[in-house]
């Protein structure tokens, strides 16, 4: 696309035309955006065990701004025109509005892309969301929506725009291609410090006021409010029963159990997202309901303790049921608890209420009836500390 000469003393053309002259003509915009994505995204989703704040902290750029900076610099590569910054009205912006070829011919100025960044970061988002979600409904793999499986298509998509946005930038001329105007802005902000002592408080007050407001920012979205838990509790089967392919899927229905018989593997999953290593306790109970769905019985069957649980990590643990009762409305009840648990467990005093639980009906069988309760006697029961961030 073209772009109006870069003669005449138009002090905004010249900024772009020095600024594009830099790093010989690379856009180091979108290099930086590169890196950035590879490198906080193979920590986030890879390497896992960053604080919670060092998260937000990262994440919030890779989340709302670079997904949209990266399309919005696939489809415009261009420096703005020389009458980009002559038209300030909302009426005169609106008319060279009017077609996306005149949005190509006019180009975005750079308060305009960095406001579609964000506009396009929150479009884009649910959108990978659903692909991720319709890629795992195809191809069988159960929830997507654990930290790395997110990660890497979201550092997908922005390293694949940066580098189109990338090509497309070096195709046009040096003196046309759009750049970050570094070189003005550091420029504007030393003649700010350089005037009277007024201006230079102002101009200061401002800056401060601008980091006081990211930082204050990051602490909300870093922190969780009071009550809030940093945990989270699944109860997966394998897909297709014993015989099918290992992939693990949360139950979505109740189980059938034999009284006197072990069940099918369960897997208990833990994620830690407290921000910090953390053990665990988990007390199950198999609970009776009445009609209205109170607990008017229960009995402890299994306890289990975790190993220390890096943060922003998973344990897992699998089991087996034998129960030693027969009826209907019964549930399997996963009571987790940071630490030992109270003498006498219960939904009100669980670190995370409602609890995981599991509809079961518990039918007679030939065998022989034993509960496989707390000392886990004759039970296969395996526990292990995932390797993978939780998600």
């Amino acid at each position: 696309m073209s772009r109006d000469s870069l003669s005449g003393n138009d002090t905004t053309i010249e900024r772009y035309d020095s600024d594009a002259s830099g790093l010989r003509g690379l856009p180091g915009d979108l290099l930086v955006v590169v890196v950035y994505a590879a490198v906080v995204g193979g920590l986030i989703g890879v390497v896992g065990g960053l604080p919670t704040v060092v998260r937000v902290v990262l994440g919030v750029p890779l989340l709302l701004v670079l997904p949209g900076y990266a399309l919005v610099a696939a489809l415009f590569p261009g420096r703005p025109s020389r009458t980009a910054d002559r038209s300030s009205s909302l009426s005169r912006l609106s008319q060279r509005f009017d077609s996306a070829r005149s949005i190509q011919e006019r180009g975005i100025r750079w308060g305009e892309r960095l406001a579609l960044s964000f506009g396009v970061s929150l479009f884009t988002i649910p959108l990978l969301a659903l692909a991720l979600d319709l890629a795992a409904t195809l191809l069988g793999t159960g929830s997507p929506y654990r930290t790395g499986p997110i990660v890497g298509v979201l550092v997908a998509f922005i390293v694949v725009f940066a580098v189109v946005g990338i090509v497309r930038r070096l195709s046009l001329p040096r003196s046309e291609r759009f750049s970050v105007p570094v070189g003005y802005w550091i420029d504007d902000f030393t003649d700010g410090l350089s005037g009277s002592p007024a201006d230079v408080l102002l101009n200061g007050v401002l800056v401060l006021s601008i980091l006081v407001a990211a930082a204050s920012m990051s602490y909300v979205l870093a922190v969780p409010k009071d009550g809030a838990t940093g945990t989270n509790v699944a109860l997966l089967n394998q897909a297709g029963g014993e015989g099918g392919d290992g992939t693990l899927v949360e139950y979505n229905e109740s189980v059938t159990l034999t009284a006197g018989e072990p069940s099918e593997p369960i897997t208990l999953e833990v994620e830690n997202h407290e921000g910090e290593a953390t053990n665990y306790t988990v007390v199950v109970q198999l609970q009776r309901l009445d009609d209205a769905g109170n607990v008017v019985g229960r009995s402890e069957v299994r306890r289990f303790e975790s190993p220390t649980v890096p943060a922003n990590r998973s344990w897992q643990r699998q089991h087996r049921i034998t129960p030693s009762v027969t009826g209907e409305r019964l549930q399997l009840e996963y009571l987790l608890y940071r630490g030992e648990p109270p003498q006498n467990p219960t939904e009100r005093n669980a670190y995370i209420s409602p609890a995981q639980h599991l509809s079961v009906d518990i039918v007679a069988g030939g065998g022989t009836a034993g509960a496989d309760g707390g000392t886990g006697s004759g039970s296969s029961d395996t526990g292990n500390a995932s390797a993978g961030g939780g998600g």
